[in-house]
């Protein structure tokens, strides 16, 4: 996956609200009373906050630390005084409060209250939020938790967490332990203020109940051993938590070491390897007769500088960054010879986005540090590029490690462009390994295995993408393990923001997602060697406000547990709704003239109905009225687009107000792209794109396609400049019309 930092999540809040209104100063500083607890805190009596200088740097006080990089300072505001955070660059660039300069009591409830607001002109981009989170380790196993969150507006903002901490948790809040006031990736550059943050104290109505395991529950791992090994990830300062191991043996018979056999994590500088945390986790696992997977050896993230960049970040020459691949993979495969089952080499090598076009190597991440300095020196008449890291990356493990599975592991595995170029990496390389002269087991592949992340989502998990991927990457000869298996429920866009648990419903629409990937592992088996879940429970996942995995925040065991454990029985049980009837319309036959002009004929065509709206949208949203029309040689689709308020302020083309259009050649539905399939998009400000660039089935290229677009919009200008493409033009003929011909 993209990124797994060792971050932290308090399983024990037992409550929390968000506060959506915006509360003017005066209020924060209303009197205390019953209802609302003593204050324990208040910013503006900050001695750090109220005594500083107008204008000057904020580098923390008593109570506040600032996170990540970025500019500080005190501002006057309202009467009052915030702190000012400019020049961000990442969503974590923010304020944390330190939880042990608070005194905190078991208990008692604390209610946490932040204000602050943004320019009157500062850009929000498309999924904006202002996030309060929990970004550090306490508690015996953990992971950073967005905890509340609210759109980030120009209105204002105030979130509101409450939270009852027991005294087990209280004994271990060191130094490191924070709440954190950030946003979402999207605002990562938006300058905030921070007008005023409140902790208040009451006795609680209840203490937290610690979270157990039911080790009465059928075992993972026994239910699959005649199919797969079961595994999971742990850390090593878990193993020394009794109900941890007591957890982990009984269900998983395969352990993965989430963050510490990654280079940053063995290897700071070159010449020096830190083991010691490693160590501790392969030895305990291996004393409780659990395998051990080791992930990664060579990545683009989590990868020490040395490797493969200069002091000035610049990337090394091909020369010194295949020594110090040598040197990396000799010293930390070489170390753990014998005591793995199995490497990931090579980890999330290819782009996305990228369709291919039948050479492997065109897909790949050309800005990884690896492909950079492998292509910084390479000779390319003599066939060499930055791709040929992965193929010295995997001989090198194969001679530290003779005895290790050697897997390829990458993540959206199973989207056909993507799948294709893996699979087709696989079978070059271990083409080439056959014909090497180092190859001295004539009958093993070099890259005997491909991981597929499967890190899915309950709106977006592709059933068909799946099993297609899983036949597709059997066709190479390469064993498959599911290797970081999570299924947030939501979507990509929309997972983070969530603020409360799943509801039964939910589970069970989680749950189903779940048994029907299962049923699928069962069928191919006999090619899977291992499924690895990627987390022991949703507060511990790196997607934890997805509620992504099979056990929940009091570690019982949630709808998906079930569904694992019998696939077919909750299936049967709980029957997912059938597949959605699609729609149809019919294309009335004529061929209007293509002249910026709405010909009478549009008025007889028939309507089609395209107006469905996404949840939550609202009734006054855009809509749009659509009309076809065909001839022997075309297909004309006419659109009439009404929208109240048009917005191009998002950076990703799909999330600009725009008109789309899906095509397909051979009359299919399914859940992929095939040949002859194409998706195009014109935005309100007129820019066109192929959104995603298919080849048109060779069969078929004398049908020539034929769309005139006509896009009521009324910003559009007559003198709008054209877009061209390689196979599509698009002029704008007059205000509101587009013609978009000829692909």
């Amino acid at each position: 996956m993209t990124s797994k930092m060792s971050r932290k999540l308090l399983a024990w809040v037992c409550c929390l609200a968000l506060v959506l209104t915006s509360w003017p100063l005066a209020a924060i500083a209303a009197e205390d009373d019953e209802d609302s607890g003593t204050v324990i805190y208040r910013m503006q009596e900050d001695p750090g906050i109220s005594g500083a200088d107008e204008g000057a740097a904020f580098s923390g006080t008593d109570y506040l630390t600032n996170s990540g990089g970025g500019t500080r300072s005190i501002v006057t505001y309202n009467g009052g005084r915030s702190i000012y955070l400019a020049d961000r660059t990442a969503d974590f660039y923010g304020v944390d409060i330190k939880l042990s300069a608070l005194n905190l009591s078991p208990g008692t409830e604390y209610t946490f209250t932040v204000h602050g607001h943004v320019d009157e002109e500062a850009v929000l981009p498309g999924g904006s939020l202002i996030v309060f989170s929990n970004p550090n380790p306490f508690g015996p196993y953990g992971q950073y938790q967005w905890l509340v969150n609210q759109p980030l507006t120009k209105d204002g903002f105030s979130l509101e967490y409450k939270a009852v901490f027991s005294a087990a948790t209280i004994a271990q809040i060191g130094a490191q332990s924070y709440f954190r006031i950030q946003t979402s990736s999207q605002a990562s550059t938006v300058p905030i203020y921070i007008d005023n943050i409140t902790v208040t104290a009451r006795p609680a109505d209840e203490e937290p109940a610690d979270p157990e395991w039911d080790l009465t529950l059928d075992s993972l791992h026994e239910v699959y051993k005649d199919f797969f090994l079961f595994g999971n990830i742990a850390s090593p300062h878990q193993v020394d938590d009794e109900e941890f191991v007591a957890m982990f043996t009984h269900h998983y018979s395969v352990v993965t070491a989430e963050n510490h056999m990654k280079p940053e994590a063995l290897s700071p500088s070159k010449g020096v390897y830190n083991f010691a945390n490693a160590d501790k986790l392969v030895d305990w696992a291996l004393e409780n007769g659990i395998k051990v997977h080791g992930h990664a050896l060579i990545w683009h993230s989590q990868t020490s500088p040395w490797l493969n960049r200069n002091a000035e970040g610049q990337p090394l020459t091909r020369e010194e960054a295949q020594a110090n691949l040598f040197e990396y993979i000799d010293n930390v495969a070489g170390h753990f010879q014998g005591k793995l089952i199995s490497w990931d080499v090579v980890n999330e090598a290819f782009a996305d986005g990228v369709s291919f076009n039948g050479n492997w190597k065109d897909s790949l991440r050309k800005n990884s540090p690896w492909y950079l300095a492998y292509a910084n020196g390479a000779d390319e008449e003599a066939g060499e590029s930055g791709a040929d890291y992965i193929y010295d990356a995997f001989v090198r493990a194969r001679q530290a490690d003779p005895d290790a599975t050697l897997y390829y592991n990458d993540y959206n595995e199973e989207l056909p462009s993507k799948r294709d170029a893996i699979a087709a990496m696989v079978e070059d390389l271990n083409a080439r390994w056959a014909e090497d002269s180092r190859n001295t087991e004539p009958d093993r592949l070099l890259i005997e295995g491909i991981g597929m992340q499967s890190h899915h989502f309950t709106d977006s998990l592709s059933l068909e993408n799946v099993e297609n991927a899983i036949k597709r990457y059997i066709e190479t000869g390469a064993v498959i393990t599911v290797s970081e298996l999570d299924i947030p429920y939501g979507s990509y866009s929309n997972f983070e923001s969530r603020t409360a648990p799943l509801n039964q419903q939910e589970q069970v629409i989680q749950a189903q997602k779940y048994a029907q990937l299962f049923q699928i592992y069962r069928k191919y088996a006999d090619s899977i060697e291992r499924v690895t879940i990627w987390g022991i429970a949703d507060p511990y996942s790196w997607r934890s406000a997805g509620y992504p995995l099979l056990f929940d925040r009091q570690h019982a065991a949630k709808e998906a547990y079930y569904a694992v454990i019998d696939p077919d029985g909750y299936l049967a049980e709980n029957p997912p709704p059938p597949p959605p009837v699609l729609p149809e319309a019919s294309a009335m036959r004529g061929s209007p003239v293509i002249d910026a002009e709405k010909d009478e004929i549009w008025a007889i065509a028939p309507e089609i109905n395209v107006n469905k709206r996404p949840d939550g949208q609202t009734a006054d949203a855009a809509s749009a009225v659509v009309r076809t029309l065909w001839d022997e040689d075309y297909l004309y689709v006419y659109a009439e687009i009404t929208d109240t308020e048009l917005n191009n302020d998002s950076p990703n083309p799909w999330e600009q107000d725009s008109i789309e259009v899906f095509m397909s050649e051979t009359v299919h539905r399914g859940a992929e792209y095939r040949v002859g399939d194409g998706q195009y998009r014109v935005n309100q400000s007129s820019f066109f794109c192929l959104a995603a660039r298919f080849d048109l089935d060779p069969n078929l290229t004398d049908r020539n396609i034929f769309l005139n677009l006509f896009v009521n919009i009324f910003t559009l200008s007559s003198n709008s400049n054209a877009s061209t493409g390689n196979k599509s033009q698009l002029t704008v003929s007059s205000p509101g019309m587009l013609e978009m011909y000829k692909f």
